[in-house]
């Protein structure tokens, strides 16, 4: 199962969802979630369910966020594609 995240709105809430996903619990920026590794791919629910999890912003603020994010030394667009490609890869979704 994939889960897609959308945009940051309440960390505490997400982080509670598996252990995996504390490094988020305090990220109240996309900054600060790419700081943390906006990828998690593999987290274990608390129902026992393995998801993967990309933090993603809103198409609604596209392309304004994807403009500032940074991954795997990529920077704005580039590095939001490759962020959703790793959680597709990681998912095992034929792109």
């Amino acid at each position: 199962a994939t889960v897609v995240r959308r945009a940051v709105t309440d960390e505490a809430f997400l982080a509670s969802l598996a252990p995996a996903l504390l490094r988020w619990e305090n990220a109240t920026t996309l900054k600060k979630v790419d700081d943390a590794g906006p990828v998690v791919c593999s987290a274990t629910l608390h129902s026992g369910q393995s998801v993967v999890v990309a933090a993603l912003s809103h198409p609604s603020f596209y392309p304004r966020s994807a403009s500032a994010r940074h991954y795997a030394g990529l920077v704005g667009v580039p590095a939001h594609q490759r962020i959703l490609a790793k959680a597709v890869s990681a998912a095992g979704v034929a792109a």
